[in-house]
């Protein structure tokens, strides 16, 4: 799920010409996640994000109790 919320907002980031900087998670069950999203309109980007990738993504609590996540991006 958080894969494609990340490919969502991916395709939105292209959409909108915009750099999301603030995520703030609204509703959150095991089926969806709705959120708002915000950040920075820019005019090019530097480095493409082709894609959010399962492959190796990985999330877990951490010792402290706080989620932790691995995730890699195609460029």
């Amino acid at each position: 799920m958080l894969i494609d919320f990340l490919s969502d907002v991916l395709s939105s980031s292209y959409i909108e010409n915009a750099i999301y900087c603030t995520v703030k998670i609204l509703e959150f069950s095991d089926y969806s996640i709705k959120a708002e999203i915000s950040g920075i309109h820019v005019e090019i980007f530097d480095e493409e994000i082709k894609a959010v990738t399962y492959h190796e993504a990985s999330i877990k609590k951490n010792n402290n109790k706080l989620w932790e996540t691995y995730i890699i991006f195609d460029i």
